[in-house]
């Protein structure tokens, strides 16, 4: 009687490790800014992308998908690097330059990619809000360098998961519910 049951304690589960995501705010396509605290309470599902990616552009549909059958607690954010693609195509090179003094190029006009992002949107029947991260300091924040990356973050604020690349549908699903269990068995 002074010892656990040691099926009892293979029964417990282990709290899962959890980062706090830490707000943001961003503005979307028509310019209304959104901040991560906005969807406390639900599971928000953060793709860093850009336009000229072509994963970055498969996922999509498959996010779409997902936010389709998944409307109950699931926010899927889409956040736009966009105005960020040369830095990250030749981050290598920008940090020589920086190191030597070299001044980097200015960022490109907001308004014409935000027009492009919302033609794209629309073309793709994004059912999800888009975010235009034009100085990259959230994908920073998240080490978005390659896209598209993911992140999953859990109804109290917490990063579960990180990946990269295409996922299904079924297994984007897969990995909510897994998320969805590992929260319901913790202490």
């Amino acid at each position: 009687s002074e010892y656990p049951n040691p099926a009892q304690h293979a029964l417990r589960s282990t709290p899962p490790w959890r980062l706090p995501a830490g707000d943001f705010s961003l503005e979307d396509l028509d310019g209304k800014r959104v901040r991560l605290s906005d969807f406390k309470g639900k599971v928000v599902l953060l793709n860093f992308w850009d336009s000229a990616t072509p994963a970055c552009l498969s996922l999509i549909s498959n996010l779409v998908e997902v936010q389709r059958r998944q409307t109950n607690g699931l926010v899927v954010l889409g956040l736009s690097l966009e105005t960020t693609t040369p830095e990250r195509s030749h981050e290598h090179e920008h940090e020589h330059a920086h190191e030597h003094g070299v001044v980097a190029h200015a960022k490109p006009d907001p308004a014409p990619i935000r027009a492009r992002l919302l033609g794209t949107a629309k073309a793709a029947g994004v059912n999800y809000p888009v975010l235009m991260d034009a100085t990259g300091a959230v994908g920073r924040r998240f080490n978005a360098s390659e896209l598209p990356t993911n992140v999953l973050i859990d109804a109290d604020g917490f990063v579960r998961r990180r990946f990269v690349g295409l996922r299904t549908p079924k297994t984007l699903i897969a990995m909510l519910h897994e998320m969805r269990s590992a929260n319901a068995s913790s202490p």
